[in-house]
């Protein structure tokens, strides 16, 4: 074994052990919030021999949602069958695919840059995030997008290396986990774009069209409401550069994150962060020299589009966490750039204090999700 691969190796642990010493004491907390009637109150996840019905059965909470996401009712049946009614290893389940998440992000940016650090610096900052909390600790609400999370990245993973047939198989999981896998194929092109010199041969995109139209045609089937198109409201969306706006600000300064959000209402603002999202849009040709900086603008802009409110989302809030993760590794790429072009000596430190902040934060905010109670007051 070389040096070098000692070094990814140590590396590698080290997310494990940092994610693992942040979320460990999630593994006390009980179910939350819609866990109680997803998780342990639905009769659907009683039987394994039901699973084949995820696939034609829309997600409900008391009433249609639009989600259709049969990979996580999957998920839940397995632990079902496994921990009954303990929530303690459906929180185990969703530590380990956050540990796994960072771990393929790393190897992601490693594959697309290759630049270890810029990897290693990048998955950090995306597995001590705030931001990455809510997700990791809200099992109904987190678990289509952990599994989605995985199950992108390692498709992304396999089309950097030219394994397509793995890459499809991966991809089709992630969008049959959550809907937000459908963008993924664009994350392809930017990547196969960077490659001028290869050509782009759009044959190899027409698996991943078939596995879409077969998860459309189905979701068209499941969803009652199925057409998403048709529910663009030209009002709703003058929210958009809004929430772009604030998903960024609360992963730049992370210390005001909540629950439920309150969105302003008055034109002013709004108005300030339609010309910052114009300016995000400028720097991506700004910084086209620079390939790692447009590229992860480009990564977190994209995967804001479903949660931005283009398309109404049926939830009781506009605005979440769990909702920005897919928009944080994006950030954390951005982020990483920065630091790397830093001094060696001050990177290190930078990217230790910012660490430390990081899991001060989320230790602390870990509590809010520890039962109803806590949730209810926090």
């Amino acid at each position: 074994m070389t040096d070098s691969q000692k070094l990814i190796i140590y590396r590698l642990g080290l997310i494990i052990l940092v994610v693992a010493a942040i979320y460990g004491n999630t593994l006390n907390h009980g179910f939350v919030w819609d866990d109680t009637y997803i998780i342990d109150n639905n009769p659907i996840l009683e039987h394994l021999s039901n699973i084949p019905r995820f696939f034609l059965t829309e997600d409900t909470i008391e009433e249609s949602t639009g989600y259709y996401r049969p990979m996580t009712y999957i998920s839940f049946a397995l632990e079902r069958a496994i921990w009954g009614g303990n929530p303690v290893g459906y929180h185990l389940t969703n530590i380990l695919l956050h540990m796994i998440a960072a771990m393929l992000f790393y190897a992601v940016i490693a594959g697309l840059f290759n630049r270890e650090r810029l990897a290693f610096i990048a998955a950090l900052v995306f597995a001590l995030h705030p931001i990455a909390g809510e997700t990791v600790n809200f099992l109904a609400g987190g678990r289509n997008t952990l599994l989605s999370a995985c199950f992108a990245l390692m498709s992304l993973l396999f089309h950097i290396r030219k394994k397509q047939i793995p890459a499809v198989a991966c991809f089709t999981a992630a969008i049959f986990s959550k809907e937000f896998a459908l963008l993924l194929p664009v994350i392809y092109l930017l990547h196969d774009l960077r490659l001028r010199s290869e050509g782009i041969r759009y044959a190899r995109y027409i698996p991943y069209l078939v596995s879409m139209t077969c998860y459309l045609a189905l979701r068209s089937i499941a969803v009652q409401k199925a057409n998403f198109i048709s529910a663009i409201n030209l009002s709703d969306s003058a929210t958009a550069p809004y929430l772009v706006v604030r998903y960024a600000l609360n992963m730049i300064l992370p210390f005001q994150l909540k629950v439920l959000y309150e969105l302003q209402t008055n034109l002013i603002i709004p108005l300030l962060c339609f010309v910052t999202v114009i300016i995000m849009i400028a720097a991506i040709y700004f910084f086209r020299k620079h390939d790692d900086i447009q590229f992860s603008i480009c990564w977190f802009l994209l995967f804001l589009l479903p949660v931005i409110n283009i398309i109404p989302l049926h939830t009781i809030t506009v605005m979440a966490d769990r909702y920005a993760y897919f928009s944080l590794m994006g950030f954390a790429l951005f982020l990483a750039a920065l630091v790397c072009k830093l001094n060696r000596r001050i990177v290190a430190v930078a990217v230790v204090t910012l660490c430390a902040v990081y899991a001060f934060i989320d230790v602390s905010r870990n509590s809010i999700w520890k039962d109803d109670i806590a949730f209810l007051t926090a």
